[in-house]
């Protein structure tokens, strides 16, 4: 499934008037469009293996796991002898996140499907409660498997940095001053966050902000 957002909609609107800044940066992307990852559980198998990793070795990592498991499920992930996983690269203390989820699913305790109808406050709290996942990984499955359009996340250090260049902050932000800021972009703090990672992999932000 695609979200699209252009500029003529509701929500982009919005953003722009409640916040200029941001709106500069918007007008600069332009539209964008979201591909969600519909495979809830390979999304977060994958983000507890890439957890700290470039996305370089992620990749490597996770082809190596693809060629073992042929097809990723709870299952076949729990087939794999541990040794052949640290093999592939993954640590010992990620095949133990990896497999403890999996045996959730299995055991009928985390039914991911059933995410769609909860609550963030719903979703983040059963994610966090496993081994293995915290916040922002939960946040980001939030985001880009669930589509949820008003999440963010003061831990993403891509936001972090967006945000010193485009409001101009001297130091690092605190997670309570990202959070301030992010007061704005309710109930669309998830668009706001795509547009402002999009400056980063553009490279938006290499220069001044008052030049855009």
């Amino acid at each position: 499934m695609i979200i699209n957002f252009k500029q003529t909609d509701p929500c982009i609107i919005y953003l722009v008037n409640s916040d200029p800044l941001l709106g500069k940066v918007i007008k600069k992307i332009g539209d964008y469009s979201l591909e969600l990852d519909k495979n809830y559980y390979l999304k977060l198998t994958s983000s507890i293996v890439g957890q700290q990793l470039s996305n370089k070795a992620k990749s490597t990592i996770w082809s190596r796991v693809e060629t073992l498991c042929k097809e990723i499920s709870p299952q076949n992930i729990i087939a794999i002898p541990d040794e052949q996983l640290r093999m592939a690269g993954i640590s010992f203390a990620k095949i133990s996140y990896i497999k403890g989820l999996s045996q959730e699913i299995l055991n009928g305790n985390i039914n991911l499907n059933n995410m769609k109808n909860q609550t963030n406050d719903e979703v983040l709290q059963t994610l966090t409660s496993i081994k293995g996942i915290g916040k922002w990984t939960s946040e980001m499955f939030l985001i880009f498997s669930l589509g949820r359009l008003d999440v963010f996340s003061a831990d993403d250090a891509s936001l972090r940095r967006a945000i010193k260049w485009l409001y101009s902050f001297k130091e690092n932000p605190t997670k309570d001053e990202m959070n301030n800021v992010s007061k704005q972009w309710i109930p669309y703090c998830s668009i706001a966050s795509l547009y402002l990672w999009a400056s980063v992999d553009s490279g938006l932000i290499n220069q001044p902000s008052s030049f855009i």
